[in-house]
């Protein structure tokens, strides 16, 4: 019927006077369809997020979508090879140098879809062999991205609830006001997943949308996003750009979010957790045989 689970943090000190304590942190109850894919938890958990959103730790009821239900199920656009065959033949797919599948064809034009699990960039050949033992191959340059969805492929979460208040100091502090929030990722096509999250409570609204774009085979990936918020009488933005491109030897990444000052979300009106007015951050990674290397920028400026 499903997984009952609790924590708790115990402090305990032989000192004289000590402030020995048990506090209750997470309590839910959860179960899973894995036909559908379909996730329920209720009791403690957090809201869903996206990469320019955050989330935040209620008491309350969760669905949402749960790819780890189908572990062999590919989330990422398929790679489409086709070519033509004179004669009855076998096509051999290698994706870096490691055979993927083997197909027997028969004459006439023909298309594959691989599975490459990527992060980057790669390179796939088609090993076509006809009978006669003739031997050609086809080069093919990829780029994969687990941000990326299947064209018509959903990912979604719903929450419902109140706001979970002094996480780790007390057992069962609650907020006042309920909450609701909901996260949407969608793929329109091989090169394009659009994203949605929007979120209330008593005396705030946000909404926002986003977009994830692949820039032809090896351009990498760029990514955009823009909220808006009304808190009472204030209503903010908040802007995103990214950019990530990644090679096996070598990736490069870059981020910026920017909020006016009268941008809020729940968490910020309910529990004064301020975000930063800005936040820069920049990467480089290379592999080596020796190892690997890696440089990374991070700067928040908060009011």
């Amino acid at each position: 019927a499903g997984v009952l689970s609790t924590t708790q943090l115990t402090q305990y000190s032989t000192e004289e006077n000590a402030d020995n304590s048990v506090e209750r942190l997470d309590t839910s109850w959860r179960t899973s369809f894995p036909e559908t894919m379909l996730a329920v938890t209720v009791g403690d958990t957090l809201t869903s997020s996206l990469i320019w959103s955050r989330p935040t730790r209620i008491g309350g009821i969760r669905l949402s979508r749960n790819f780890a239900l189908q572990p062999y199920r590919i989330t990422t656009p398929l790679a489409a090879f086709s070519g033509e065959a004179v004669l009855p033949s076998t096509v051999d797919l290698y994706i870096d140098g490691v055979r993927q599948s083997t197909h027997s064809l028969l004459p006439g034009r023909f298309q594959l879809d691989g599975s490459p699990s990527l992060n980057g960039t790669g390179q796939a050949q088609l090993v076509i062999t006809d009978i006669n033992g003739q031997r050609r191959t086809l080069d093919f340059s990829l780029y994969g991205s687990p941000r990326l969805l299947q064209a018509g492929l959903s990912d979604w979460s719903l929450e419902g609830g109140v706001i979970r208040r002094e996480y780790g100091q007390r057992s069962l502090r609650y907020g006042d006001f309920p909450l609701a929030s909901a996260s949407l990722r969608h793929g329109m096509s091989k090169h394009l997943t659009l994203q949605t999250h929007v979120e209330g409570s008593h005396g705030i609204g946000q909404a926002g949308a986003g977009a994830v774009l692949l820039l032809g085979q090896r351009g990498g990936v760029v990514s955009g996003s823009w909220a808006s918020s009304r808190a009472g009488a204030r209503t903010g933005q908040q802007r995103g750009l990214g950019y990530q491109w990644a090679s096996p030897r070598f990736a490069a990444a870059a981020s910026t979010l920017r909020r006016s000052a009268d941008y809020r979300d729940v968490a910020a009106v309910h529990e004064g957790a301020t975000l930063p007015r800005r936040t820069e951050q920049a990467s480089l990674g290379i592999s080596t045989p020796a190892g690997q290397l890696g440089l990374s920028y991070v700067m928040q400026r908060h009011p």
